[in-house]
């Protein structure tokens, strides 16, 4: 069935059809669009350089503030006279700085020091984060400039130790040599080592006295100051972190 619509609706539609225009709306054209892109990946390439710039720096503060609390906690595990967690009465808690591996270092320990039978375990290995190390050059320096002895940079390994009860710092420059276990086993392959009166531990458990004047041998120190240079890979920034032998006060810069 066909409706025939009313004259006045016929006309109605007939009047709309014949008034209707198209109407075209503002828009971007390919140029503009092209402009608008090419801002962006502006934008987001000196973003992205901004942001790589600024991630060796952080790195760096990230790794100057871990070695420092580590210290301080060595510290602090002395004074409060903090036992490993198998029960082991520590004498001495020690940092150890492998000059052979500048993106790390190691927390150490020594218990039955007062018994005479040393036992050193590795508590910790620490890596650096990022690309951080200890600096390629002059990484550790050791000043006894106080008692007339020159300055020494270690060249194979340094030792920073606390000593129970009163937390009194000893540097070795020396090395880090084991008698008793010469290859330096890491701790998954070997935990605890019997430490022996002639290897590089054994110079500060015999510590007695420190050099004076203008000897030579001076294997161990605490009236020093020790200095540690971190760098990034590239050797373009760096931090050096202070420990005062004498007051045991631990600074940066």
């Amino acid at each position: 069935m066909i409706k025939v619509l009313p004259p006045k609706h016929k006309n109605n539609f007939e009047n709309r059809k014949k008034h209707s225009v198209l109407v075209f709306l503002p828009g971007f054209t390919l140029i503009e669009l092209m402009v608008v892109v090419s801002i962006m990946v502006i934008l987001t390439t000196v973003l992205t350089i901004n942001l790589v710039g600024q991630r060796a720096p952080r790195d760096l503060r990230i790794a100057e503030n871990q070695l420092v609390s580590n210290i301080r906690q060595m510290q602090s595990n002395v004074l409060s006279s903090r036992n490993l967690d198998t029960g082991e009465t520590v004498q001495y808690y020690l940092l150890k700085f492998d000059l052979s591996k500048p993106t790390q270092y190691t927390l150490q320990a020594v218990y039955n020091a007062d018994i005479s039978s040393p036992v050193l375990r590795d508590v910790q290995t620490v890596n650096f984060p990022g690309n951080m190390r200890l600096a390629s050059s002059s990484p550790i320096v050791i000043d006894r400039s106080a008692t007339g002895i020159a300055n020494e940079t270690p060249a194979t390994c340094a030792l920073v130790a606390f000593s129970a009860p009163f937390g009194k710092v000893l540097f070795n420059s020396n090395g880090c040599a084991l008698v008793n276990n010469p290859s330096g086993n890491p701790p998954s392959t070997l935990i605890d080592t019997n430490l022996a009166d002639n290897d590089d531990y054994g110079n500060i458990f015999n510590f007695i006295t420190n050099c004076s004047g203008v000897s030579t041998i001076c294997r161990v120190s605490s009236d020093s100051i020790m200095s540690i240079k971190l760098t990034d890979v590239s050797n373009t920034i760096s931090k050096t972190i202070t420990i005062n032998g004498i007051t045991g006060a631990v600074s940066f810069n």
